[in-house]
């Protein structure tokens, strides 16, 4: 506990430290997932030696009980952060992310989980959805293609630092293996559907900020990759039934109303 420097940052499962003199370490609230900080380490150091920005994990350890992924600390805000703070930016940053995403599905063969396998999973569990919906995402699922394209499972602005040597992406905990076209609907979920809990006002602000990024992004993405709308949109509702799991009570009716767009 003495390395431990202050909070860098905090999650749904787990909170972020300074640690030594130049690392972080990632700390699970649960103290049951060693076997997921050695999946993380692992997918994160697969996507480095595949030629992707991400921060180096040396070591799992145990820190009072708990679980943490020692690893570089990439010093910076997130993209997020950045385009908040000069809101003009968002044109820039969603190019970016696109031209990020699209190097990222252009790697292949990492030794990564199925991408496959974990959303059917993840579709099956997701108790909050009338079991008509994840039946019928299931059936989808089961007609959509493979792919062998590393996909990060969680690619949004706030997991990509902007350091001063290039942007890195961080928190690989979902990194699979799998069709390029999944990896972009999860983000079209992530950037569309969350409500933020502030004012209606404000509420509307950031809605319309959401749509004008995910715009750029997608157009720019489409442009790169030579994929279209119509690849991305059959992974829609399994995707979408699937980050249900993700999130907490206070999000979970706008999300069922957004899933059921999809229906």
């Amino acid at each position: 506990m003495e390395k431990l420097g202050p909070l860098l940052g905090r999650g749904y499962v787990a909170e972020v430290f300074a640690y030594c003199d130049d690392k972080a370490i990632k700390l699970f609230f649960d103290e049951d997932s060693f076997d997921d900080g050695e999946l993380e380490a692992r997918v994160t150091n697969e996507a480095i030696a595949h030629g992707i920005s991400a921060p180096r994990v040396w070591d799992v350890v145990e820190v009072d009980g708990r679980v943490g992924i020692v690893m570089d600390r990439i010093e910076g805000e997130s993209m997020l952060q950045w385009g908040t703070r000069f809101p003009w930016r968002i044109y820039t940053g969603a190019k970016l992310m696109a031209r990020m995403h699209a190097d990222l599905h252009s790697k292949s063969g990492a030794d990564m989980p199925a991408l496959r396998e974990k959303l059917g999973s993840g579709v099956e569990s997701a108790s909050e959805v009338p079991e008509h919906i994840r039946d019928n995402a299931l059936r989808i699922l089961t007609d959509l293609p493979d792919g062998d394209s590393i996909c990060h499972g969680d690619f949004h602005p706030d997991n990509i630092i902007m350091s001063r040597s290039g942007p890195v992406i961080i928190d690989w905990s979902d990194g699979v293996i799998g069709h390029p076209a999944a990896d972009v609907a999860r983000t079209v979920v992530l950037v569309e559907s969350g409500v933020p809990l502030v004012g209606t006002i404000r509420r509307g602000v950031i809605g319309v900020a959401r749509r004008v990024f995910l715009s750029f992004y997608l157009r720019e993405y489409f442009r790169l990759t030579r994929r279209t709308w119509e690849d991305v949109r059959p992974w829609m509702l399994p995707v979408a039934v699937n980050y249900t799991n993700a999130l907490t009570p206070e999000f979970l009716d706008d999300h069922l109303a957004y899933v059921r767009r999809y229906v």
